[in-house]
């Protein structure tokens, strides 16, 4: 019986090997799959609105198989991936996705994911660049009632304030007269016009 080297063995081992593989690659032929996922940069909505749709494009050319969405949304301080129901606060519109109702806790980066079950090329599986989602607060309006108060409030501050001034200004303007009309020396001229003076500028 013929003597089998190691060296020989090596070879043979990685022969199968080699042969293993390529039977591997003709079963399952690598596909050209490249998934492309482009969002919406930010996105702007008012609290308490109904509702709001974060669109998610996707082309993916040579993708064979079932196509996955998922979505996930990074907030302040937590980060989930987001279960989508049809009739839910979550709901899936196509590949796009529906938030209702929109509450101030809402806002955050919301994350579009895409992945064919079908592919083993790298490129099946991608992710969008994220929306950034920013609820503003609503402005709380006055009701007519209250918007007429205050106006009346302005009106009635602002008749007083006139009020003032003209008594002021009256007051102001007899203190020159009455130091016109009784003739005084320049000592005494001099304080009453300083007085006066001060009393129009106090």
């Amino acid at each position: 019986m013929a003597r089998v080297s190691s060296n020989s063995l090596d070879r043979l081992c990685i022969a199968g090997l080699l042969l293993a593989l390529s039977i591997v690659q003709e079963a399952c032929p690598a596909d050209g799959c490249s998934v492309q996922v482009s969002q919406p940069g930010e996105m702007s909505v008012v609290e308490d609105t109904s509702s709001v749709t974060i669109p998610c494009a996707v082309t993916a050319p040579g993708c064979p198989g079932h196509r996955s969405v998922y979505w996930f949304v990074f907030r302040a301080s937590s980060h989930e991936q987001l279960q989508l129901h049809t009739h839910g606060k979550y709901a899936p519109q196509g590949d796009s996705l529906d938030i209702s109702p929109v509450h101030a806790n809402d806002s955050g980066v919301y994350y579009c994911g895409i992945a064919f079950s079908g592919s083993t090329a790298p490129g099946a599986r991608s992710t969008g660049k994220g929306t950034v989602l920013l609820v503003r607060g609503r402005l709380h309006v006055a009701n007519p009632q209250g918007k007429a108060l205050l106006s009346t409030v302005i009106v009635l501050l602002f008749l007083y304030n006139l009020a003032i001034i003209i008594l002021l200004i009256h007051k102001k303007n007899r203190n020159v007269v009455r130091f016109f009309r009784f003739p005084q020396n320049n000592s005494t001229w001099r304080n009453n016009f300083r007085a006066v003076v001060q009393e129009m500028y106090r």
